[in-house]
């Protein structure tokens, strides 16, 4: 009855892991590094663009191409000339690549000059947007900007876009993905489920702690995983990193992950003292500091 059992267990635990392998086959092309110089948010949704977009000297360029799709602009292009004429609802622009003038009904102007990318015309973003009074709200850490449309009643900024947009690419923008949430969520479920949200979120903090160590592998479920020095966490030799998360492990999981780069504390293991098997990292690592069950260590 008890190899019946275990075959069993074995079996569940397949199951599951397959299950997940399967989950991540489906992700879509933000589950991916980022590519693009930098990104757009628009009505409450990332923008995913047809040409790779560019910052060159300090300045932000995009397609015409992603440009027009925006704002629902038209343009044509002399090919032999390497003129573009670019047609709004309400304007019209007029302007040779690698030249900086341009006009706009009408009226001569100057600009940062728009040149070809892999034969796509790139133009200034903030120039040809605010030519037509939307408003940009740029975030320098996650080279982000956000576009408010001029009919809009208010501006949006990141920090409230941000909000607003699907997890999938919140993790895009931090430059993680779901299986990093997946993976984070349930470690933190395993070992910090009855404590609190800051305990989770610590517990959070030394799985990418070790993620940025040179001593540990550098993906967050390579590390939950590692078996190099022998298995680092219990649940994963119980299967209890198997286990769905709540909502609130997810939550402290996906807060870590936001906030990789303001960690103060940089611990590299954890234990409960009370239900320790061994001694060695008490022993043998430097004291951070005590969250409730868990002391932490350098």
């Amino acid at each position: 009855m008890q190899i019946f059992m275990n075959k069993l267990v074995s079996i569940s635990v397949l199951i599951i892991a397959i299950s997940s392998s399967l989950f991540f086959l489906k992700e879509n092309v933000y589950a991916k590094n980022r590519v693009n110089d930098f990104e757009i948010i628009y009505k409450n949704n990332l923008v995913e663009l047809s040409s790779k977009s560019i910052i060159l000297d300090g300045i932000a360029y995009l397609s015409i191409e992603d440009f027009c799709k925006i704002t629902n602009s038209k343009y044509q292009m002399d090919q032999a000339k390497k003129v573009i004429e670019l047609r709004t609802a309400d304007d019209y622009f007029s302007f040779s690549v690698n030249s900086q003038f341009i006009v706009i009904n009408n009226e001569c102007r100057m600009m940062p000059k728009a040149f070809l990318s892999n034969n796509r015309v790139m133009v200034p973003l903030r120039y040809f947007f605010e030519e037509l009074s939307y408003n940009l709200d740029w975030n320098e850490k996650h080279k982000v900007v956000v576009l408010t449309p001029p009919e809009s009643e208010s501006n949006s900024t990141f920090e409230s876009a941000y909000k607003t947009i699907s997890l999938e690419h919140k993790l895009y923008l931090i430059n993680y993905t779901s299986e990093d949430l997946y993976w984070l969520s349930r470690i933190v479920n395993a070992e910090a489920r009855g404590e609190s949200y800051q305990a989770k979120v610590a517990v959070a903090n030394v799985i990418l702690n070790r993620v940025a160590s040179k001593e540990y592998p550098d993906t967050i479920k390579s590390v939950i995983f590692d078996k190099k020095f022998g298995v680092q966490f219990q649940p994963v030799s119980n299967n209890a990193i198997y286990q769905a998360p709540s909502q609130e492990c997810t939550n402290a999981a996906l807060e870590a992950l936001e906030n990789a780069d303001k960690k103060t504390s940089g611990a590299l293991f954890f234990i409960n003292p009370r239900i320790a098997q061994s001694s060695w990292v008490s022993s043998n690592r430097k004291f951070a500091f005590r969250l409730e069950n868990h002391d932490f260590y350098y």
